[in-house]
C-alpha cells in the first residue's frame, strides 16, 4: 500500500448529517484530526517512495479528493447509483445474494452510459487482452468477453494490472465527454481497453485533458474511423496500442 485515503463519502449521501458525524466522532475527535492522522500515515509511507511515485500519488489524490468532495455535497443518491450500477467489488454470487449487482441492462432505464458486470477473475500465465473492431465481443480479457457491445458507442474495460488481471469495470459511452470524465476517475496504472466509434462531437479542453491521461492515446481523425486502444492510465508502456478500425 502506497497511500491512505478516507473513502467514506463514496458510500454515503448523508456525510454532513448530525447523526452520521456523531458516529465518526467515535473514531476521531474532529474531521481535522482524522485528516491529520491520514496525512501522517501518508508521510510515513512516502519516505521509501521515489519522486516519480510521489508525484503520481499527488495527482491521484487531487482527482480523488475532488470526486469525494462532490459526494460530500450531494444530498441524495442518483438513480444510477440506486438502481443501475451496483457493486464493482466482490464475487457475482455474493453481490447477487445481497441484491447489490444493480439492474440488468434490459431492466434499467435508457441511459447514455451502460454497464456490463463481469465477475472478477485471476487468469493464469500471461494476461491476454484482445480488442477487435466489431460491435459485440470486441474486448476479451483472458478469453472472457468484457465488451458491453453498444452500437455507436465506445466500450471501455478497466483491468487492475497485468499481474492480477481482475476486471474492474466494463462500460459503454455515447460521448467522448462522458468517457473522459470516467477516465479521470481511474487510478494511475490501471489497464484500459477501448473499442468503438461515436458520432462527431466538439471536444472540450477538459475532455482532451482527461483522455490524455491514457499514455499513447490519439483521437480518431474522423468519427467513422473508430478507435481501438489498449494502454495504461498515466503511463505509456511499450505494449500500448492505439489504432482505428480501418487500420
Amino acid at each position: 500500500t502506497d497511500a491512505v485515503l478516507d473513502v467514506t463519502p463514496r458510500y454515503t449521501r448523508t456525510f454532513h448529517d448530525t447523526a452520521f458525524q456523531g458516529r465518526r466522532r467515535t473514531i476521531t475527535s474532529s474531521e481535522g484530526a482524522g485528516e491529520q492522522a491520514i496525512a501522517q500515515c501518508n508521510a510515513s509511507l512516502r519516505q521509501v517512495l521515489t519522486k516519480n511515485r510521489v508525484e503520481e500519488l499527488d495527482r491521484r489524490a487531487k482527482r480523488e479528493n475532488k470526486l469525494l468532495g462532490t459526494y460530500k455535497s450531494t444530498p441524495a443518491w442518483t438513480e444510477e447509483e440506486k438502481h443501475g450500477r451496483g457493486r464493482i467489488s466482490g464475487s457475482l454470487e455474493w453481490k447477487a445474494f445481497r441484491h447489490e449487482e444493480g439492474k440488468r441492462q434490459e431492466e434499467a432505464e435508457p441511459s447514455i452510459v451502460r454497464s456490463l458486470y463481469v465477475e472478477q477473475f485471476c487468469p493464469t500465465g500471461t494476461l491476454d487482452i484482445t480488442v477487435l473492431p466489431q460491435i459485440e465481443a470486441g474486448i476479451l480479457v483472458a478469453g472472457a468477453n468484457c465488451d458491453v457491445g453498444q452500437p455507436e458507442c465506445i466500450s471501455a474495460v478497466v483491468v487492475d494490472d497485468a499481474n492480477l488481471g481482475c476486471v474492474l469495470e466494463c462500460r459503454s459511452f455515447a460521448f467522448w465527454k462522458d468517457l473522459g470524465d470516467f477516465i479521470a476517475t481511474i487510478p494511475s496504472g490501471r489497464i484500459v481497453a477501448l473499442k468503438g466509434r461515436v458520432p462527431d462531437e466538439k471536444l472540450s479542453e477538459s475532455t482532451k485533458g482527461n483522455m490524455s491521461l491514457l499514455g499513447g492515446f490519439d483521437f480518431p481523425k474522423k468519427p467513422e474511423d473508430g478507435v481501438i486502444f489498449v494502454g495504461q492510465v498515466e503511463a505509456h508502456p511499450d505494449w500500448t496500442k492505439c489504432s482505428s478500425f480501418s487500420s
